[in-house]
């Protein structure tokens, strides 16, 4: 019976693994930025918001002094 050398096959799979690894490392501090974008984001349309708000209600104010 002849002996099959799988070492080759091993070492391949090493290095595939080593790969994904990094991959998923790379994908990490993507998307660890781009939820820190959108965390920005979000803080600046509330920012927005309660700006409009304000401003509707001094609007409002200024428009039953004038009627």
């Amino acid at each position: 019976m002849q002996e099959i050398n799988l070492e080759p096959l091993f070492e391949y799979l090493g290095d595939f693994k080593a790969e994904i690894k990094a991959e998923v490392a790379n994908l990490a501090v993507r998307v660890g930025g781009v939820e820190n974008s959108v965390d920005n984001l979000t803080k600046e349309v509330k920012d927005f918001r309660e700006e409009f708000i304000v401003m509707n209600y001094r609007v409002g104010k200024l428009e039953s002094k004038i009627s």
